[in-house]
């Protein structure tokens, strides 16, 4: 069967009109969709300079107790699974609202970092990104492991967190909090969670918006365009009823250009929609359904950072005419370079409220994501290890029954169970030349079973599929149980007593076929293999908030967190199937105050979090593979500030900042890296005292805003934010190959608004600070310990300039 599968790969590669006349229609495609985003963009740009033009009489004289006033603005959060002022919340989250991420022109979950410092995102593509807090994530390639921090979309906890990539469509906040959580938000999550909140059906309104934008990145020395067209409808359905549907289409270039784009362009494209239906139909029950389809296809592509000069990879460089640098845009494959997923959702909530004001709260759902994809992995036109695919689906179902106290009892909280269950089948093949003909790599000597027999030439009993590589057909079951609560406990007026606990129950097992092609080199055992494994945890929470008065509030607490075990996808020799179960403990300090009626807020916390057993992964040059594997103990410690400003009316100045100290406090046996001193004979060394990958000991952000009235009808506004971070390391390696040096990225836009038009021109990352998104070490030459380094970009490697128009009815 998988040899079937890759003739008929190979065929459509090369077939005039298989993969030729695929790529001519989807290029024919995309032209008329790009035309059409750009048309419309025009149209709500012209519409509101249209407006602004006919309202432009100088403003009205505002009264004096106007002109001086501050915008006042509560940000309500969910971050304890009921709604509160983020002042009154006793533990550390970072809440973005959907205006602000309109000001900062964030468009993509991939760039919440720019507004949430102590969000980090790590990766180089949707495929292999995970999100840091406060320094600790899972950067794993291995899909049967879960994410330290987990990822939620309206209240449901995705088992893969690039299930998200529609999520920004129609966003009402994104809330980031930081450590342990499990008492409150279904699925567990040893190091934070991520909870992007949509907005709901509007009762008794009609309304609409769209929005459109065109990017331009002109830094990369060829053209990278990004085109972005989101709507959405609110419709009443009589008095108690209302359905909301929101759809996008997003197409991005890619800042990479290939010098073969017959093997793929990375430019990617988005496109989908959501449905949510709200219904009353009672003073006390309310159902609100949800169901969702999005297809995602594109792959980014890398460029080479550094090579080594007597590596593999130079003379392909060399030959093909690419510079290895920070700023080299240019790359090439001979294998194709693709990813497409579809994704489909449905989802319920049930909320019954009873006579006391007790809330019976269900929540069900249910994911599925199906994945083809194709990775040439050595990133050039010659192959050495040119296939990498994956052919995966994956499913999820949850469901959750709460019983919520209300916060106006002396006792107050959740109270709940909840149930997960996921099931992956997998298919991945990885497979390669190293460098050498078709013709030489499965011939003698390379082939299986030579013998050179006397006075000919040597014969083979059966010739390589590859040189090297492995396939592996996985079938992956993760099932979760658990009853956890959290209860807050009034003590007096002021002083609030905080205790909760989980109770969790997981069963992971995996079924692998391996090794049915024919390798020189296995990186793989071959035959049938199988692991089982189950874990009960308990966790718990206890802690404190006192109210100074109505403006000032500290709390403190200790927590434990839990991740369950999970396996490597790859059985062989030297590799430990499973990995046990990640814990954390955790300690936090911290005060919210409020000042001069709510025009400055000031909140800062202290955090303490140790981490035992960490699940981390390696790449093990011997078998060119990454490897997941329990990395003894880490500890990340720090403080973090939130601080807003509103001086004067139409100004408002947030800051955020964490100052950082994430490092492994015991991890015997990393594995080596190029150059690396010291290093044992068996090509390990001590990490203890490391800083962890993907960690910053500093980051920042800052955002200013200013608008002001033209007139009746129009306002103009100002905005400006700079992002800062310290340099990040991408592997454990020292020295540090992977490094990415200091970021500094302002940002700018400047527009008008009328009550239902708005646009701007904006700038993002104004004065070109190239940095890309990841550094990573190149297999071939690191397998010579040699310091060959790719790279990939996000959007916002370059600078990016354009104009974003909506148009709200």
């Amino acid at each position: 069967m998988i040899n079937s599968f890759f003739k008929i790969f190979d065929g459509c590669d090369q077939s005039p009109t298989g993969a030729a006349m695929y790529r001519a229609q989807l290029r024919g495609e995309a032209f008329v969709k790009r035309a059409f985003v750009m048309a419309s963009v025009a149209y709500l740009a012209l519409s509101a300079t249209h407006v602004a033009a006919q309202n432009a009489p100088a403003a009205q004289a505002r009264s004096e107790t106007d002109e001086t006033q501050a915008d006042v603005v509560e940000i309500l959060v969910t971050a304890q699974r009921r709604t509160e002022s983020l002042q009154d919340v006793p533990v550390s989250v970072v809440a973005v609202t959907g205006e602000s991420l309109e000001a900062r022109n964030i468009q993509d979950i991939r760039q919440l970092y720019l507004a949430a410092p102590s969000l980090q995102l790590s990766g180089g593509n949707d495929r292999d990104s995970a999100f840091y807090i406060r320094g600790v994530g899972t950067l794993a390639l291995v899909p049967t492991v879960e994410n330290s921090v987990a990822v939620a979309v309206d209240d449901i906890n995705l088992g893969r967190a690039n299930l998200a990539f529609g999520a920004f469509d129609d966003v009402a906040r994104v809330e980031a909090l930081s450590g342990p959580q499990g008492l409150l938000f279904g699925k567990n999550a040893s190091a934070g969670l991520l909870h992007i909140i949509t907005n709901r059906p509007r009762l008794g309104e009609f309304e609409g918006k769209v929005d459109g934008e065109v990017a331009y990145r002109d830094t990369v020395g060829h053209s990278s365009f990004g085109e972005l067209v989101r709507g959405v409808v609110n419709l009443p359905i009589g008095t108690s009823s209302a359905l909301r549907i929101s759809g996008r289409y997003v197409h991005q270039d890619s800042l990479v250009r290939s010098i073969r784009p017959q093997n793929g362009t990375g430019n990617t494209e988005n496109y989908g929609f959501r449905v949510k239906f709200l219904t009353e139909p009672s003073d006390n029950f309310e159902v609100y359904l949800i169901g969702e389809y999005g297809k995602r296809s594109g792959l980014p592509l890398a460029s080479y950072r550094q090579a080594a000069p007597t590596g593999e990879i130079t003379p392909v460089l060399v030959a093909n005419g690419i510079v290895p640098g920070q700023r080299n845009f240019v790359g090439g494959t001979d294998g194709a370079t693709f990813s497409d997923d579809e994704m489909y959702g449905i989802q319920g909530t049930a909320t019954l409220t009873l006579p006391n004001d007790w809330e019976l709260i269900t929540v069900l759902g249910y994911k599925k994501l199906e994945t083809v994809a194709n990775l040439d992995t050595d990133r050039t036109v010659n192959d050495f290890l040119s296939l990498s695919t994956a052919d995966d689906t994956y499913s999820q179902f949850s469901g959750e029954l709460r019983l919520a106290l209300p916060a106006t009892s002396r006792i107050n909280g959740q109270l709940g169970i909840y149930y997960y269950k996921s099931n992956a089948d997998m298919q991945r093949n990885l497979g390669g030349l190293q460098g050498r003909t078709p013709a030489a790599a499965r011939n003698f000597p390379f082939c299986v079973g030579a013998q050179p027999p006397f006075g000919g030439p040597p014969r083979c009993a059966r010739s390589n599929d590859f040189v090297n590589g492995r396939d592996v057909f996985s079938e992956y079951s993760n099932e979760s149980y658990a009853a956890f609560g959290q209860l807050n406990f009034d003590l007096t007026e002021s002083l609030t007593l905080i205790g909760g606990m989980r109770v969790t129950h997981d069963k992971v097992s995996i079924d692998n076929v391996q090794q049915q092609l024919n390798y020189f080199i296995n990186l793989a055992d071959r035959g049938v293999f199988s692991g089982r494994a189950a874990n009960t945890n308990f966790s718990y929470k206890i802690g404190a908030q006192y109210d100074v008065n109505n403006d000032i509030m500290a709390y403190g607490y200790f927590s434990t967190g839990y991740k369950g075990p999970g396996f490597n996808d790859v059985f062989a020799a030297g590799v430990i199937p499973q990995v046990d179960d990640e814990t954390t403990d955790a300690f936090e300090v911290g005060i919210k105050s409020s000042w001069l009626d709510g025009a400055v807020i000031v909140n800062i916390s202290a955090f303490l979090q140790k981490f035992y057993d960490y699940q981390a992964q390696a790449f093990v040059i011997e078998r060119q593979t990454f490897e997941l594997r329990n990395a003894a103990e880490l500890e990340s410690k720090g403080i973090e500030a939130q601080i807003s400003l509103r001086p004067v009316r139409g100004l408002t100045v947030n800051a955020n900042a964490t100052i950082l100290d994430a490092k492994y406090a015991r991890f015997p046996g990393a594995q080596c890296a190029p150059g690396q001193v010291p290093c044992a004979a068996n090509g390990t060394f001590d990490a203890s005292g490391l800083q962890l990958p993907g960690s910053a000991e500093f980051s920042s952000t800052v955002q200013a805003r200013y608008s002001f009235e033209l007139s009746d009808d129009v306002s103009a506004f100002v905005d400006a934010n700079w992002y800062h971070r310290s340099p990040i390391n991408f592997e454990l390696v020292s020295p540090k190959l992977t490094e990415i040096g200091t970021v500094d990225q302002i940002g700018a836009s400047i527009g008008l608004e009328t009550n239902n038009i708005r646009f701007s021109f904006f700038c993002r990352n104004c004065f070109d600070q190239v940095r890309p998104s990841l550094v990573r070490l190149w297999a071939g030459d690191a397998r010579n310990r040699l310091p060959t380094a790719f790279q990939t970009f996000d959007l916002n490697s370059v600078r990016n300039i354009g104009i974003v128009a909506s148009y709200t009815f």
